[in-house]
């Protein structure tokens, strides 16, 4: 998938592949509510309002902020993987020594 596992790489793969599906979901469903806005009835215009509100901001927050903090606080080598995590629960089980306590 990424090749090496630092905060950069999980940054760029999101921006890449991710952001590009975030970013087309965003301008699909603004530019449906965007036909609610020149509605006559108040509760379309304001359903409309509600929606390009709710877009926004959390195209914001998921561009800007989770970016960011993948880019900060991102996993580093093998942290945070779970086929990793998993392999050595397992591997650690098989391989642990049999002792037997006798009282």
């Amino acid at each position: 998938m990424l090749g090496s596992f630092s905060p950069f790489n999980c940054f760029l793969y999101f921006a890449l592949q991710v952001g590009i599906s975030v970013l087309c979901g965003a301008i699909t469903s603004c530019g449906a509510a965007c036909f609610l806005l020149g509605a006559k009835m108040t509760f379309f215009f304001q359903f409309g309002i509600f929606m390009v509100t709710t877009l926004g901001f959390s195209f914001i927050w998921s561009i800007g902020f989770l970016t960011t903090c993948l880019a900060l606080f991102g996993p580093q080598n093998d942290v945070g993987v779970v086929t990793v995590c998993v392999r050595q629960l397992c591997c650690n089980k098989r391989n642990a020594p049999n002792t037997v306590t006798v009282h």
